[in-house]
Order: C-alpha cells, then structure tokens, then sequence
C-alpha cells in the first residue's frame, strides 16, 4: 500500500466531512462519527502546526548551534596561542593541550650510512610486447 503525504489525507478527510455534512438530514445515523471526524481533523490541524514551529526552531537552533561551534573553535586557538607564549613553543607540557611542541629536525645519517645501502635491489620493469619506448 503505497504511502500517503499528510496533505493528502487531510483534503480527502476534509472533503468527506463536508459531503456528510451537505448530506447530514439524510443520514442521521452517522452524526457521532461525523463529530469525531471533525475532532480528528482539528487535531491533525494542530500537529501540523506544532510539526512547523518545531521544525522552525529545529533551524533556529542548528543555526545557533553552529556559531557557537565556531565560537568554541576561536578561543581554543586563542587559549592555546596564549599556552604557547606563556610554556614556551617548545615545551613538551604543550602536548597536553592538543598543541604540537616544536621540535629540532634530526640530522640524516652521513651518506655511508644511509637506509639505502640496507634497501632491496629494484626489479627491472617487464615490457610488454608492442609498447615501445
């Protein structure tokens, strides 16, 4: 059974009730279930408009949330810009705030000594037939 949107339902109930409703004399017997008809659809009436102010607010508060995000974002750089000058921009402690220490380069071996000297040898490259160089 395929879905039905909100919108839908409401025209198809409101056009019921107004069809009972030119009809109401000559069918009698429904007068309860046309009032509760009429509840119902007031009160579908009412969440829909709930369902919009919340949805509103629902962007309101996005929106808020972000800036905040960003505000948060702005004074942690200007705390740990403040950490870095008071500690030192090479103080280890730094770590602690999520702030990178700096640290001295090392040197390179001499070139005698290098990782490449322990490295295994290259494999030549395979051609393949008709690719020529």
């Amino acid at each position: 059974m395929p879905k039905e949107s909100i919108g839908m339902t409401t025209y198809k109930l409101e056009e019921l009730l107004l069809a009972l409703e030119r009809h109401g004399d000559e069918l009698p017997f429904l007068t309860g279930m046309t009032a509760e008809l009429r509840e119902t659809l007031t009160r579908i009436k009412a969440l829909q408009s709930r369902q919009a102010q919340l949805e509103a607010l629902k962007q309101v508060t996005t929106r808020e949330l972000q800036e905040a995000k960003v505000e948060g974002k702005d004074i942690a750089i200007r705390l740990r810009s403040g950490l870095r000058t008071y500690l030192g921009s090479q103080n280890e402690r730094l770590a602690e705030f999520g702030v990178k220490p700096w640290r001295r380069r090392t040197r390179r071996k001499a070139s005698g000594e290098t990782a490449d000297a322990s490295a295994k040898p290259r494999r030549a490259r395979r051609r393949r037939p008709g690719n020529e160089e």
